[in-house]
């Protein structure tokens, strides 16, 4: 249901459905709002386990998880409406995707699941059925793998007494190693220290044909030739606008086309285009494009004396007449390098073939061209654009790049402002939003070390990764920071709180997890090596997320925990 509404909303909205990264949003949709419903029932059959009956088990699970899953949907949305601060908008726009995706999910989840979930399990009363995995197998009294570990630890009985059933399942293992902080930390650090320093090594690529799908004979074929036959159709553009027609233009045109050519990255084997190139190739009797009636019109007008070079007190008319000549006798080629506006030339365009190496020199290729192109700074022009292909591309995948950082900041700095205004106001902890959020700095540093390791790049896709990754991971967080604050009412030793909360909990993570970390690691099968590459990315890091909520919040939450009531 979230899915129809989420594209529908979409179309409304007038969204650019049709972008690769669009790919993701079933697969997010999905995964959240798998999340939510097992949070829910996981905290419905708890209630009903204790004896609440079907109507007050629903109430007691939406008072309960329900808030937890609205911080989560807050936190998340604010994730990805943070991509609106992009200036690419297949980032703005799945950005907002996502968003109304996760506010469907939050909205369906709180009004019709708890519906359905009633009517369902009313007509199981009366048909007799049991309404939970406890009714039908009773819980074993073998003692816990919690149990065993901390009876190496200390006394179990001193930590968790023997009135208080503790379900350590082994997702409570965390909330066992956080009574030993300092091994816990010791290891955290050395494990981001490693991952720091992949992190620094992480190459930035991007490379048109990276998004060539994968596997296919003609993607192959195409690869052989840029690497076997060095092949590039790559080109930049020189775009000159102002009174194109001036004497002083053209007589630059050919300066600026020969430094642009003497660059290292500059293909030779092509030739280069612009109003001068095109005049020249008019007038060799050697070439298919020579034109007697342009040979006499240049000659006329720009060659009079016959020496091969343009003469120094050519006029605006001669110009004028010269490139109106080109329209008349070769329009498709002229076309290509000049501009023209009622009856004005108003732009000419220098284009020069180039080589950028895999887009790893497109840096280098536009110094140079900056460099040719100061010649045609002057007054008869009104500006000077160095463009083409793969500046586009770089300066696109630079500005994504720079935009995700903001969005990461962005998306951090107000989680972590609502967050620590909510325990605030609950707890009146300053602390505790930070120590809920910080478990996500480690998984963003464990992700890009990761992704080093594994020799994934980064590219304009798999660099959205860090804003995901606290949008989703924070959940988790939260989850288990907001049922341990519950636990702490009932329970007088903050140890036992924690294995409670991290037992109880740590299953509803690990099952929400599963199913997003599956969700995500099928988009890995795609044929478009970005997309699945983002999809790997994201798998890893929502399972990194997991460990990080189950097996280290825990620690810091109870050093927040001493540190604010001892």
């Amino acid at each position: 249901m979230a899915i129809l509404w989420v594209y529908g909303m979409g179309v409304l909205l007038s969204l650019n459905l049709g972008n690769p990264m669009m790919t993701a949003v079933p697969v997010l949709v999905i995964g959240l709002g798998i999340d939510y419903g097992i949070h829910y029932v996981s905290r419905y059959r708890e209630e009903v386990e204790k004896g609440e009956g079907i109507q007050d088990a629903i109430v007691q699970a939406g008072a309960t998880v329900g808030f937890a899953i609205l911080l989560t949907t807050i936190t998340t949305v604010v994730g990805f409406m943070s991509n609106v601060t992009s200036n690419i908008s297949a980032v703005r726009d799945f950005g907002i995707l996502c968003s109304l995706g996760i506010l469907s999910a939050f909205i369906l989840m709180i009004t019709f699941f708890p519906a359905a979930k009633i009517l369902v399990d009313r007509r199981r009363k009366k048909k007799g059925k049991k309404r939970s995995q406890q009714e039908k197998f009773p819980q074993s009294k073998k003692p816990s793998i919690g149990k065993k570990l901390w009876s190496k630890i200390g006394d179990p009985e001193a930590i968790c007494p023997s009135d208080i059933d503790c379900p350590n399942n082994g997702l409570g293992l965390g909330a066992i190693a956080a009574l030993v902080p300092a091994r816990v930390i010791i290891v955290l650090l050395v494990i981001t220290t490693a991952s720091i320093y992949g992190a620094t090594q992480l190459e930035a690529r991007y490379d048109y044909r990276d998004f060539l799908p994968d596997g296919l004979a003609v993607t192959n074929t195409f690869n052989m030739f840029v690497e076997d036959f060095n092949f590039s159709q790559e080109t930049v553009y020189i775009l000159v606008e102002g009174d194109a027609a001036q004497p002083s233009i053209f007589q630059t045109i050919k300066l600026v086309q020969s430094s642009a050519m003497s660059s290292k990255y500059a293909m030779g084997a092509r030739k280069p285009e612009s109003p001068y190139a095109l005049a020249l190739s008019m007038i060799d009797k050697n070439l298919p494009t020579y034109n007697r009636s342009f040979n006499t019109v240049w000659n006329s007008h720009i060659d009079r004396n016959g020496d091969g070079e343009i003469d120094e007190n050519i006029t605006k008319h001669n110009v004028t007449v010269v490139y109106q000549a080109m329209m008349d006798y070769n329009s498709e080629e002229a076309m290509r390098v000049l501009d023209l506006e009622n009856g004005e030339f108003t732009g000419i365009l220098v284009r020069i073939p180039v080589d950028t190496k895999n887009e790893e020199k497109t840096a280098e290729i536009i110094d140079d061209m900056e460099v040719a192109a100061e010649s045609f700074k002057m007054e008869s022009i009104q500006r000077v654009i160095i463009t083409g292909g793969p500046i586009v591309s770089y300066l696109t995948f630079k500005s994504i790049n720079e935009g995700q950082i903001q969005t990461l900041l962005i998306t951090f700095f107000i989680a972590l402002a609502i967050l620590t205004l909510l325990y605030f106001y609950l707890n009146k902890s300053l602390l505790l939003g930070a120590v809920t959020i910080l478990p996500l700095v480690f998984v963003i540093c464990w992700t890009f070390g990761t992704m080093y390791f594994l020799q994934i790049p980064l590219n304009p896709v798999t660099v959205t990764i860090a804003a995901i990754t606290v949008g989703l991971g924070i959940d988790y967080s939260i989850h288990l920071t907001q049922r341990f604050l519950e636990d702490l009412q009932r329970v007088p030793k903050p140890e036992c709180a924690l294995c409670l909360s991290a037992s109880h909990t740590g299953g509803a993570l690990f099952g929400s997890a599963t199913t997003t970390v599956v969700g995500f690691a099928i988009l890995s099968l795609a044929i478009i090596p970005p997309l699945a590459q983002f999809g790997k990315v994201s798998a890893i890091s929502i399972f990194f997320a997991f460990l990080a909520a189950v097996f280290v919040l825990p620690t810091f939450l109870l050093l927040w925990y001493k540190a604010k009531y001892k």
